[in-house]
């Protein structure tokens, strides 16, 4: 999302180094950066999501995920997709010593 407006990158707006973000809920901060969007005169339309992780096994999650993903961009659940997928045990996560996520968004610029 910060990448589509030209925002910088996450550590720009909550620094690792600031005592105040330490622990911090990254669904609070997924709506921050949401609001930063539409401060800047975008509309989030869709986000798309896969995570890649040998385990645990996603599909359990994935409805809620979605719910809490959207809940906090103030967008439809449709609207955001969330897919899982292994590495076939290559790379940290197919040796499980991480996980690792990509996404995309479609935005909007408002009138």
């Amino acid at each position: 999302l910060l990448g589509a407006i030209r925002g910088g990158d996450i550590g720009k707006l909550f620094p690792d180094t600031d005592p105040e973000w330490e622990g911090a809920d990254s669904m609070k901060l997924l709506a921050a950066v949401a609001g930063k969007v539409r401060e800047e005169g975008f509309q989030i339309i869709d986000v798309d999501s896969v995570i890649a992780a040998q385990a645990p096994k996603m599909a359990p999650h994935r409805q809620q995920m979605r719910e809490n993903l959207a809940a906090a961009m103030g967008i439809a659940v449709d609207n955001v997709g969330v897919k899982a997928t292994t590495t076939e045990h290559l790379g940290f996560e197919g040796r499980q010593e991480g996980i690792s996520a990509t996404a995309v968004a479609l935005l909007a610029r408002c009138s």
